[in-house]
């Protein structure tokens, strides 16, 4: 029961590796409106049929589904692709590994994606795989576990985690600052938003919350600013 944040893990590095390479991801927020759509509980654990019927709903193009195990400290994870146009299912991919390889493994499975996705992608493994390659397990695990938290109070306990062991996770800064944010404790999330470097899509939202944060305590011209 100790290990249910691993299942949530594996979206998350996913979608990063494969956004970094060009392909435009499907983000967790838009995944959790598609499965309240249709019905289903946040931590619904859907079936292929089901995983088929969320892509349609989202109009994806693709939809990637799997399943892990554990045992004896090592862990087996399994995926498949499954292409909507043509309802193509894809090969299986399989990972293994001890669990302190956790992320590595996951980026191990982000590239075979992408390869059988698009086998003619011009980029490097090396460089494919780098991005996450200073990131702490227990700053990831943290901040999964801040993503999953029922609570804004243990939210923002996981996440403050997270950046003390890892202080330049910017993916958990910005969830900090979100959580923050939820908890209309703007100075808070200001501060958090802060330490996101500008460029990129996140650094686009985070200076947008940063803004209504100025804006809701009285800061106009740093609401301007940020805007």
């Amino acid at each position: 029961s100790g290990l249910d944040w691993i299942g949530e893990s594996f979206p998350d590095i996913l979608n990063q590796r494969l956004t970094s390479a060009g392909f435009l991801t499907i983000r967790r927020e838009d995944r959790r409106y598609a499965m309240q759509h249709l019905g289903l509980p946040p931590d619904f654990h859907p079936t292929q049929a089901t995983a088929y019927r969320i892509a349609q709903t989202l109009d994806a193009d693709y939809v990637v589904f799997g399943n892990y195990t554990v045992a004896n400290g090592r862990i087996t994870a399994t995926a498949r692709v499954l292409e909507m146009r043509h309802l193509g299912l894809g090969s299986r991919l399989q990972v293994q590994g001890n669990l302190n390889q956790l992320i590595d493994m996951e980026n191990e499975l982000a590239w075979k994606m992408a390869m059988q996705i698009e086998p003619t992608l011009n980029l490097d493994e090396q460089t494919f795989q780098a991005a996450s390659r200073d990131l702490r397990l227990d700053a990831f695990e943290n901040y999964i576990r801040g993503l999953m938290s029922p609570s804004v109070e243990e939210r923002i306990g996981h996440l403050n985690k997270a950046v003390q062991l890892n202080p330049s996770y910017i993916q958990a800064w910005f969830a900090l600052g979100r959580a923050y944010f939820d908890n209309q404790q703007f100075d808070q999330a200001e501060a958090a938003f802060e330490k996101i470097p500008k460029g990129g899509r996140l650094s686009l939202e985070a200076r947008f919350y940063s803004g209504l944060s100025y804006l809701y305590t009285g800061n106009y011209a740093g609401a301007q600013a940020a805007f």
